[in-house]
Formats: C-alpha cells, structure tokens, sequence
C-alpha cells in the first residue's frame, strides 16, 4: 500500500458541531469528478470515519478513481498497536486512508465506506493497558530527548507538557 500522503487537489469544506466534524470535498479533473462527503468522531477509544464517495467518470473507459484522505489521530490517543487494515496506513498520529470505486463508462458510482480506527490512551506508552509508575519511567528514561514514544504531545521533546498528560491519565 501506498503511504505518502495525498496530495492537496481537493477543495473542502469543514465544519464541527458537538465533537463530531463534517468534511465535504470535491475535485473536477481531467476525465473524472469526485465528491466525498464523510464524518469523523471518537466514540468510546475508537475513531469513526464515516462518509460516501461518488466518482463520476467523464469518459467511456473503465477507471479506477482513488481517493486518500488523511486524519489525525486526537493528540491524547494512540492507534492501537493491534490495529490492521490494507486500506489505512498508520504514520505516527496520522491516518492515511485509501478508498476506490471501479467506474465503467459515463456515469456516476457511489460507495459508502465507514472505518473504525481502535485506539488506546497515549499515556499507556508500554500498551499494558494502565497507566502507570512503568510509563511514568519510561518518559523519564526519555527525559529532554525527542523520541516518539514519550512525546505525547507530539512537540518535539519529552518534558514536563508529557509528564502532565501521564498525570491526567494516570488508572495505575
């Protein structure tokens, strides 16, 4: 699977109403349109993506029209390391999704797609399930460095801004 992330050809539009964002966007090109409308939510440690594609080829042949879509995972969660899917790339905190629809001839092909990411608290650093005196050691192992896995604010460097989110989460 291809995981660079798409490059910004779509126009799109966002908005958010009580922790759910709505996101339509659009692209006319050369042969095709396309059109995904989709929201993303957290719902109980699991990141719902959830949205219809329409792709409208403009042309006689059969096309494959593809569509990637990046998310972000929220800054205080995780991607659970269990997780796997041939459609999503998993890169750090970002989500890199692919979807495709096999358009034959001049017409218009919908295809809904809904994809539940599972994630787990950032703090668990050590992914036992607690968040505990071992996370709290292991970012003071990577006390003033920049390593990912303590960075959990995803600044640049392990310090005090990390140690305050193990704090806030602390169940050990």
């Amino acid at each position: 699977m291809d995981c660079q992330p798409p490059q910004p050809t779509m126009t799109c539009i966002q908005s958010q109403i009580d922790g759910t964002e709505y996101i339509s966007c659009s692209t006319d090109r050369d042969g095709y349109l396309l059109e995904v409308d989709y929201t993303r939510s957290l719902l109980q440690n699991t990141l719902v993506i959830d949205g219809v594609m329409f792709a409208t080829n403009k042309q006689t042949n059969v096309k494959k029209i593809n569509h990637k879509q990046v998310s972000r995972v929220p800054i205080n969660y995780k991607v659970d390391p269990e997780f796997h899917s041939d459609d999503i790339c998993v890169v750090g905190h970002v989500l890199i999704i692919t979807n495709s629809v096999l358009v034959s001839g001049v017409k218009t092909e919908a295809k809904e797609f809904v994809w539940n990411v599972p994630l787990t608290p950032a703090a668990d650093i050590n992914n036992d399930g607690i968040i505990d005196g071992e996370d709290l050691g292991i970012v003071y192992a990577d006390w003033g460095t920049s390593v990912f896995r303590s960075d959990l604010n995803r600044d640049g460097k392990v310090d005090g801004s990390d140690l305050g989110l193990i704090i806030i989460a602390w169940t050990g």
